[in-house]
Order: structure tokens, then C-alpha cells, then sequence
């Protein structure tokens, strides 16, 4: 049983190791967002999780993140000034 748990613990270290490396590096900024508040975000989270009706899929979940974070990264862009107007994009996609 022993020898057991521990190739379990053994498996479990190379799996934390093997994630790390695929991490990317801690000096990659981070996305902007309209608030970077500590507990703001794990606030928000668990919103999102308890708004989620039963029978979700974490896929369900992981869209929801994907859309809150998307949305937030706009409006701070917007805040922020980082803006085009519709008349430059259309010349950027060449759409008349």
C-alpha cells in the first residue's frame, strides 16, 4: 500500500513539474483587465460558477471565463484610449 501512494506522490510531482515547464514565464504581462483587485477576481469566479445552471460541462465554464475576460480586456483598452474608429478598419479589412 505504501510503495503504492508513493508512486502516486512520484506521478503526481512529475505531472506539477512537467506543467511548469509549459507554464509560461512569471515576467509575461498580463492580459489588461478593467481591475486587477485580489479578491475582485475571485469574487467574480465564483459568480460565474454559481450563475452556471445544473448539468454545465466545464466547457460551459471555461467559455464563460473565456467571454468575462474578453469583455473586461475591451473596456479597459476602451478606458484606456486604445480605440479605432469604424472608418479605419474598414480600410484595414478593405471593406467599403
Amino acid at each position: 500500500m505504501r510503495g503504492t501512494i508513493r508512486a502516486i506522490v512520484n506521478a503526481e510531482q512529475l505531472n506539477v513539474e512537467e506543467e511548469k515547464t509549459r507554464c509560461p514565464p512569471a515576467n509575461i504581462p498580463s492580459m489588461p483587465t478593467l481591475s486587477n483587485e485580489k479578491g475582485n477576481v475571485k469574487s467574480r469566479a465564483i459568480r460565474l460558477i454559481r450563475d452556471l445552471p445544473k448539468g454545465s460541462s466545464w466547457d460551459d465554464l471555461m467559455y464563460r471565463i473565456y467571454v468575462r475576460q474578453k469583455i473586461e480586456t475591451g473596456l479597459a483598452d476602451l478606458g484606456a484610449g486604445r480605440v479605432h474608429s469604424h472608418d479605419s478598419v474598414r480600410k484595414e479589412s478593405s471593406v467599403a
